[in-house]
């Protein structure tokens, strides 16, 4: 349960700072190719909808901001979040597995 709720936490605080840190830091490029390559790791489920999704219809149209923001801060949260999930999981693993090769006491001596 505690891995759970910790990556929920980092799903939600890697992408706001990363949103933090580089949002303000593209504006002061002049480089498409920078800032394109700056807005994926948060932007990517728009340009996922993109090639799926035709441009006028649902979660692209004005009246759907909202719900397209609430989709991609959605999409934002589970992917960092699993991600997180992984990476957690995998390290107490690898604490768990190396544990386990400590050697045994030795056995009690008989009187």
């Amino acid at each position: 349960m505690t891995r759970l709720v910790l990556s929920f936490i980092c799903g939600v605080a890697i992408p706001f700072i990363y949103s933090v840190v580089v949002g303000p830091l593209t504006n002061y490029t002049d480089n498409f190719t920078l800032r394109h390559l700056g807005y994926i790791p948060i932007g990517w489920p728009r340009l996922f909808l993109e090639k799926i999704v035709p441009l006028n219809s649902f979660p692209f149209r004005d009246q759907d901001e909202i719900a397209f923001l609430v989709f991609m801060i959605g999409s934002n949260i589970f992917l960092y979040g699993f991600l997180s999930y992984v990476v957690i999981s995998t390290i107490s693993h690898l604490r768990t597995a190396s544990g386990a090769k400590r050697p045994l006491p030795p056995p009690p001596q008989s009187l």
